[in-house]
């Protein structure tokens, strides 16, 4: 039989471990080039925390102004972990050069 203050330290440490925040960071991307319509895109990211196994990594598109108010979907990959992600500049992007790109999660865990 399990003793209390063991069970409570478990309790303690399941709780920390859900509790941890998922955050994406963008390692790198080669934002020194000139990209168009059809272009394709290669972004590297470093996970932090745990992810759902049903979870969705979205690659989005800013709009032209780096909003992401409404933004423009490149690619999508099901998984818990991705190292990067690669998509292609949606046909139809006016051209810019105050576009952004982020990567989010659909769940976390």
């Amino acid at each position: 039989m399990l003793k209390m203050s063991t069970l409570l330290l478990y309790c303690f440490f399941l709780c920390l471990y859900n509790v941890q925040a998922q955050t994406i960071q963008i390692l790198r991307f080669r934002n020194d080039l000139t990209y168009c319509p059809g272009s394709s895109v290669s972004v590297h990211v470093k996970l932090n925390g745990i992810f759902a196994l049903n979870n969705k990594f979205i690659l989005e598109l800013s709009e032209a102004n780096g909003s992401f108010a409404a933004p423009r979907f490149i690619s999508e990959i099901n998984d818990f972990f991705i190292p990067s992600i690669n998509g292609l500049i949606p046909s139809g992007t006016p051209a810019g050069n105050g576009y952004k790109l982020r990567v989010r999660a659909t769940t976390t865990n």
